[in-house]
This record gives C-alpha cells, structure tokens and sequence, in this order.
C-alpha cells in the first residue's frame, strides 16, 4: 500500500512539473517572439530592404512636409479664427486644430521629426520678438498678417536609391521635381530615442549642380 501511494505521489510530481515547465517554456517563447518583431520588425538596420527604407523615408517626408509647407509657411495651413484675436495685439488670431493646440505641440511635432541639431534651425518660429505662434489663456494664436505660399516638391520616391546604410544611420538619394526643373536631393536619416528623424530640412537637401 505504502509503495502504491509513493508511486501515486510521484506520477503527480512528475505531472505537477511538467505543467510548470511547459508554462515556462510558453512564456519564453511567446515573450522571444514580441521582442524580437517589436525591436526590429525581423530585420537588422543594416539590411533593410528598399520597400522597408522608403517606408521609413515616406513617414519622415510627411512630417518635414508639415512642418516646412505649414508649420513654416503663413496662416494658410491652419483653420484660424480670424475674429478671435489676443487682446491688444489683433495680428495673432486663434487657430483651431486638433493636432496643435499650443506652442509645445509645435516645439514637441519639429523635436520628433528632425535630429536636436537641426531642429535648431526652426527656433525661429517661436523664439524671435515677433513669433509666428503664440499662447494665450490656454489657445494657440498664429500671425495673421501672411497666408504663405504654396510648396510643389515631388519627391520621386520609387526612384530611391540607397547610398549609405549603417546601425542608426540611412543615407538617401531621391529625384525631386520643382517647378521648371528636376534635381537630386540626399537625404541624412538618423534613429536617435528610437525615432528615425532628418538631419536636414528639405530645402538644404536639394542638390544644386
């Protein structure tokens, strides 16, 4: 009796630890699986295929476009508000945007989208005497006194060439077409906090020949 009963404890230990070990295995496996598609998407920076670096490109040119083609030009990228303006000051109206609600989702949208370095070149729009956007009692104002003008870059992005490609670092050659011409442009894309970000703004990419 006393054997039957020490066997019987025995195939239950056996089972009790191979129900710990299949639950730990799962997890481990289960856990490789989201780190490694999270980090990387299952591919090394430095073998991106070109369908993966214009992705990257594409997403970068949006945002440089938003902020060299609105952020940059005049009031005509925003929906402004015209008869609201700050009080003693009627060359700022209130834009009304639900992307840009004040001067630090500006600051925060040119950080994310270009290297530290070069987003010193668009402090000018918030740190000069008269800045293109300015808060008050909680809304965002923009200078009124300039609608912009229109920006007509095409960016040929199925041309793509890659002429550097390193950890961290993408260097890119794409045609771009202006009004009467067709140039080259080349491209710095660093990855700095995880973030892909251009190391130069769009017009200083162009190449004059």
């Amino acid at each position: 009796m006393r054997k039957s009963m020490r066997g019987l404890y025995l195939s239950v230990a056996c089972i009790f630890m191979a129900a710990i070990m299949a639950v730990m295995l799962g997890g481990c496996t289960e856990g490789t699986g989201g780190i490694a598609s999270g980090a990387t998407g299952g591919t090394s920076e430095t073998s991106m295929s070109n369908d993966e670096v214009k992705e990257i490109f594409e997403n970068v040119l949006n945002r440089a476009l938003v902020v060299e083609s609105r952020i940059c030009n005049g009031y005509g990228g925003f929906s402004v508000e015209f008869d609201k303006t700050i009080p003693n000051n009627p060359d700022y109206s209130q834009v009304s945007d639900p992307e840009f609600k004040c001067t630090d989702d500006i600051r925060k949208y040119i950080n994310e989208t270009y290297t530290p370095e070069c987003a010193k070149d668009f402090d000018f729009i918030l740190d000069q005497a008269n800045p293109k956007f300015k808060d008050y009692e909680g809304q965002l104002y923009i200078l009124n006194t300039g609608e912009g003008k229109g920006f007509n870059n095409q960016y040929q992005i199925d041309s793509l060439s890659i002429k550097k490609q390193e950890k961290g670092l993408l260097e890119l050659e794409i045609p771009v077409i202006l009004p009467g011409s067709e140039l080259n442009s080349v491209f710095v894309i660093k990855k700095i906090g995880g973030l892909w970000l251009l190391d130069c703004s769009l017009s200083d990419a162009i190449v004059f020949e």
